[in-house]
């Protein structure tokens, strides 16, 4: 069965706050989450498989920036390194690659009140020479 199509004209581009507010809110409450945009936020473990594979048969949404790129939203647990440790564990598929900070989180704002931080990352796939 094909997912719900948007409107014409329309793309899934949502804002950081509305990723916040509407999206990950909703998973947590357990609540669905808004028909057809739903196909567009995928539950994954962003560690299990290099970033080709992860999105392999997935809708993607248009990038923010246009230009005819796309993005994919996933909601995902983070790993710790250890059970008694708070650095987190960004390695890939068994040591394929790694997950890189790109900068500092950024706060992410709803009517001037912070409800929550946006970190970028980029998959660096291992050197293997």
């Amino acid at each position: 069965m094909a997912p719900p199509s948007l409107p014409c004209g329309a793309s899934f581009s949502p804002e950081d706050a509305e990723l916040i507010t509407v999206y990950l809110n909703r998973k947590i409450a357990g609540s669905p989450l808004p028909a057809p945009t739903a196909h567009y936020v995928h539950d994954a473990d962003v560690y299990a498989a290099e970033p080709a594979a992860l999105v392999a048969g997935l809708l993607a949404a248009s990038a923010k920036n246009g230009g005819g790129s796309e993005e994919w939203y996933f909601f995902t647990s983070v790993k710790a390194k250890s059970s008694h440790d708070t650095r987190r564990c960004r390695t890939v598929a068994g040591g394929a690659g790694t997950w890189h900070s790109e900068k500092g989180r950024r706060d992410v704002l709803d009517r001037d009140e912070v409800v929550g931080y946006r970190q970028v990352f980029t998959f660096e796939p291992r050197n293997l020479f």
